[in-house]
């Protein structure tokens, strides 16, 4: 718990830290090895290139568990030239599960990969994609808004 507690003090001086730099709120739905979830997340960046975002999940498919953490992403864009309407970022995550049935014998801590992108196709408004792995593998997709 303690672990957890740091992470996201260190997520809110990050916040400080870049306050002028643009924030993200990404919420949508997916296919998982655990069903259908929904998601949601809050990019914050803390270089130029790097962004860390709490996230919380889901299970639509029964409300069997409810999963929350954090991730960091590497944005690609400035090394591959790409327009302002377009994101591509890879990163990892860690969270933990909580299981609303007793059938599960997995480990409640958990870590993962994920590449994903998105298309703006205004200011404020896009669309995400994204490929994740780890103890939960899936495709996300939804819209962003630029806050």
């Amino acid at each position: 718990m303690r672990k957890l507690f740091l992470l996201f003090a260190v997520l809110f001086v990050g916040n400080l830290a870049m306050a002028q730099a643009q924030k993200q709120l990404n919420f949508g739905v997916g296919v998982n090895n655990g069903g259908l979830p929904v998601y949601a997340s809050f990019d914050i960046p803390v270089h130029n290139d790097i962004a860390v975002a709490p996230f919380v999940q889901f299970n639509l498919d029964g409300f069997d568990y409810f999963a929350f953490g954090a991730r960091g992403d590497y944005y690609f864009d400035r090394i591959m030239k790409l327009p302002e309407s377009f994101d591509f970022y890879a990163g990892a995550n860690l969270g933990y599960w909580m299981w609303f049935n007793n059938n599960n014998s997995t480990s409640p801590i958990y870590g993962g990969l994920e590449v994903g992108g998105r298309w703006f196709w205004s200011e404020k408004w896009g669309m995400n994609l994204e490929f994740s792995g780890g103890i939960g593998y899936g495709v996300r997709f939804g819209l962003t808004y630029k806050m």
